[in-house]
């Protein structure tokens, strides 16, 4: 996993990012990540911005899915980050939107 699953969360830690090591590496649930450039598997690592830290929601269905979803802003941009699974295999991250 991309952090440590066994640290139990408070109420008070509810929508707090968690610092990930891996954007796609988290399973059976949604989660909402933060990123900086030691991140695996954000849109700075493939090569899309020069922003190096940022933001993401990733869902996975349960454990022993193949399917994903993982959205993805970085600071500094108003660029929007799409990157999926499905049963042949990870996506390569696309831009989604530009709002300007």
């Amino acid at each position: 996993m991309g952090f440590d699953t066994q640290t139990a969360l408070s109420d008070k830690d509810f929508g707090k990012a968690v610092y990930s090591t891996d954007l796609f590496s988290h399973q059976g649930d949604a989660f909402f990540l933060k990123w900086d450039s030691n991140t695996l598997n954000t849109p700075y690592k493939a090569g899309l911005i020069t922003n190096t830290i940022g933001f993401a929601m990733s869902y996975r269905v349960d454990f022993t899915s193949s399917y994903r979803v993982t959205i993805a802003w970085a600071t500094g941009t108003n660029r929007t980050f799409v990157s999926c699974q499905n049963q042949t295999g990870d996506s390569e991250w696309r831009e989604y939107a530009v709002k300007d």
